[in-house]
C-alpha cells in the first residue's frame, strides 16, 4: 500500500472519510456554579466535566473506577437537570441494597433538595397506589427507588406494544440493511428470529387484550 506515494495518498483520504472523520466531543465543567451543592464538597475537575457531558449529552455512561466519585456525579446532574428545567421529576434506581445510602448521599450533597425515597415494600399491592399518588402530585427533585421496587410498577399494555413496535422497526430496517449480504448471513438469522419473537409476544398481547 505504502510503495506508491500517490496510491497511499488516496487510499488514507478514503480511510479517513470512511472512519476516521468524527471527532468525539470533550466536556470541561468548570463553568459550573452547581446551585445548592453543599459548601463542603468541591467537586473534582472530572466530576464537573461529567455533570457537563449529563447536560448536553441525553444518555451517558459514567465508566469511572471505583472511588472516582459517580455518585456525586450522578446526584449534581440530577439536580442540574431539574435546575434547568430538563426533567421534570428526575428517577434514579439503584441497588436494593444501596437505597439508604444512596439517599442519605444526596441530601448529604444538597441538604435542601425534595427527595422521595422506596424500597420494595413502599411498592406492595396495598401500598403502590399510595405511592403512584405521592409522585404524581408531589414536587420532587428526585425519587430514588430499588430495582426490585421498580419492577413492582406495572407499565401499561399500549405503552409495552409502542416499545416493541419501535424496536420491530428498528430490526426491519437492520434486516434489509444487512439482506442482499451474504458475508451477514448469520446476523440475518439472529434479527429474523427476533423479529419473530417480538411479533409473537404482541400477537399474544393483543389476543390477551381483548
Amino acid at each position: 500500500v505504502w510503495e506508491e506515494p500517490a496510491r497511499s495518498a488516496r487510499l488514507s483520504a478514503a480511510y479517513n472519510a470512511a472512519f476516521n472523520s468524527h471527532v468525539l466531543r470533550t466536556y470541561d465543567g468548570e463553568h459550573l456554579t452547581l446551585p445548592g451543592l453543599a459548601a463542603w464538597f468541591t467537586p473534582h475537575p472530572h466530576q464537573r466535566s461529567a455533570v457537563h457531558r449529563m447536560i448536553a449529552e441525553p444518555s451517558v455512561g459514567l465508566y469511572h473506577q471505583v472511588g472516582a466519585g459517580k455518585t456525586a456525579e450522578m446526584i449534581a446532574g440530577a439536580m442540574e437537570l431539574r435546575r434547568l428545567g430538563m426533567a421534570g421529576k428526575v428517577g434514579v434506581v439503584v441497588p436494593n441494597h444501596m437505597l439508604e445510602q444512596f439517599t442519605r448521599e444526596y441530601l448529604a450533597l444538597y441538604p435542601r433538595a425534595n427527595v422521595l425515597a422506596a424500597g420494595s415494600e413502599d411498592l406492595t399491592k396495598d401500598n403502590r397506589r399510595l405511592f403512584m399518588a405521592k409522585v404524581a402530585t408531589g414536587d420532587w427533585d428526585a425519587i430514588i427507588m430499588t430495582h426490585t421496587a421498580l419492577q413492582k410498577i406495572p407499565v401499561s399494555a399500549a405503552a409495552q406494544e409502542e416499545c416493541m413496535s419501535r424496536e420491530l422497526h428498528g430490526l426491519r430496517e437492520s434486516l434489509d440493511r444487512a439482506g442482499g449480504d451474504r458475508a451477514f448471513a448469520r446476523t440475518v438469522k439472529r434479527i429474523e428470529a427476533k423479529i419473530m419473537r417480538t411479533e409473537e409476544w404482541l400477537r399474544d398481547k393483543i389476543e390477551s387484550s381483548d
